[in-house]
């Protein structure tokens, strides 16, 4: 008979063969430290599994793992024993990742990153039956992020008082109550305005080393964030704390102290370090702006190249000979050849400008030489704001007509001469700016 410990999931308990259970495909845990679980091996092994895995029944006698991969992964790697206890619940799904997320919550066993990640697949699953929202993103991140986004950009407007279109209108009444009572019925009920502004940016705004290495540590989310900013500070001081999993801290005679876990310091500690790090480097950088106000010919070519300026006019411009200016050329591609080789080493943007004594920008454009404009938005951690997010409505009708000619102008400007740009913005232009606007974006 099944024993129901929960009013939506019937058990029942059996003593099941290790090599009959699979893993499962819902896992939010990325990170396993082998230390913690030899010690959950050993304890196992004296005290007995306290705390049965949860699995259910698949095809052909075996088992999907629910809940438990760590007390699984001690017992296969660290025992000898071949059966484990489980709770086998028949469940779908959806409820597979419920019961696997509030187990995981409940012993506060997943990091910021991954407890996010968990409850992005929830609302993903429960918000893919409507074939419209499976259209908004490739990936469960990507809708979720551009479902709420939507839905706040249409409340913000309301609030404000500026009038919505018929489309936005009906989107909102769509979706805002079903939306409302996934995350009312999230085993850690959350306000989803909170979870768009504070949590998805983890994941969208944070780069992948950064949240890779909050899993590895269990760092919180205001830790993450500290943790991002000391990357985006130093990423050779990053690398070098996110390896140790410590800050390494000195005394008044330059000693190092015995420093806590990565985990164990506060996020204004971080945010504290990080500011330190940063001082310093603007410190050097002043020394080093210093140092390269008269920058040497090799450097002043190789930034002309990089413009895209024709050697014949680099040779005018700088005042030499045209046979002297082609070996500058030939030094040039070396230069870069051992820009891009240092990056890859690890080696920090500044600390490369100052090796060769050239400008940050020009070590910047090297090495961003080959990606498109989006990997380098991406690289330099610039952001794009949505069309749909730049609360078009709330301005006034001159405003949006300065708005969509300064828009249409750009086009214009940044287009090959007689193109014809099919694009959204240009149908608004046609659509609501003055003739004399017209007029001037056409010629």
């Amino acid at each position: 008979m099944p024993i129901t410990d929960n009013k939506n999931y019937p058990f029942s308990f059996s003593m099941i063969d290790i090599k009959k259970i699979d893993p499962s495909p819902y896992q939010h845990r990325k990170y396993f430290d082998e230390d913690r679980l030899r010690e959950l091996g050993v304890s196992i092994v004296k005290d007995g599994l306290i705390e049965p895995i949860i699995v259910r029944p698949q095809k052909k006698d075996r088992f999907q793992l629910i809940a438990g991969e760590q007390r699984l992964r001690a017992i296969k790697d660290y025992t000898d024993m071949k059966m484990i206890q489980a709770k086998i619940a028949d469940v779908d799904d959806l409820q597979e990742r419920r019961i696997s997320f509030t187990e995981n919550h409940l012993r506060q066993d997943l990091s910021a990153i991954e407890s996010i990640e968990a409850t992005i697949k929830i609302i993903d699953v429960e918000m893919g039956k409507d074939p419209w929202y499976l259209t908004v993103g490739k990936t469960p991140l990507e809708r979720v992020h551009q479902l709420l986004s939507k839905l706040h950009s249409i409340r913000v407007s309301k609030d404000r008082g500026s009038q919505v279109s018929n489309e936005a209108e009906a989107l909102l009444n769509k979706f805002i109550q079903q939306v409302e009572a996934i995350f009312k019925n999230l085993p850690k009920p959350l306000k989803w305005q909170s979870f768009l502004m504070n949590d998805l940016i983890l994941l969208t705004d944070i780069p992948s080393k950064v949240q890779k290495a909050s899993v590895k540590h269990s760092l919180n989310k205001v830790q993450t964030k500290a943790l991002a900013r000391l990357e985006q500070v130093s990423d050779r001081v990053f690398q070098d704390v996110t390896q140790k999993g410590s800050i390494q801290l000195k005394d008044q005679n330059n000693h190092l102290l015995a420093t806590p876990a990565l985990n164990e310091f506060s996020a204004r500690e971080i945010q504290a370090f990080a500011e330190d790090i940063e001082k310093t480097n603007i410190k050097n950088q002043q020394k080093t702006d210093t140092a390269q106000r008269e920058f040497s010919t090799q450097i002043k070519v190789a930034v002309m190249t990089r413009l895209g300026i024709p050697l014949v006019r680099i040779a005018q411009r700088l005042n030499i000979h045209r046979e002297t200016i082609s070996k500058y050329a030939k030094k040039t591609q070396g230069l870069f050849n051992n820009i891009h080789q240092d990056f890859k080493s690890g080696t920090s943007i500044p600390d490369i400008a100052q090796k060769y004594s050239a400008p940050q920008p020009l070590v910047w454009s090297v090495i961003h030489q080959e990606k498109t404009d989006q990997e380098r938005f991406k690289a330099l951690n610039w952001g794009l704001r949505a069309w749909d997010n730049w609360y078009f409505n709330d301005y006034s009708q001159c405003q949006k007509h300065a708005i969509l000619l300064l828009i249409s102008t750009v086009h214009n400007c940044f287009s090959p001469k007689h193109s014809i740009i099919l694009h959204f913005f240009n149908i608004l232009c046609l659509k609501k700016i003055s003739p004399i606007a017209k007029t001037f974006y056409f010629l």
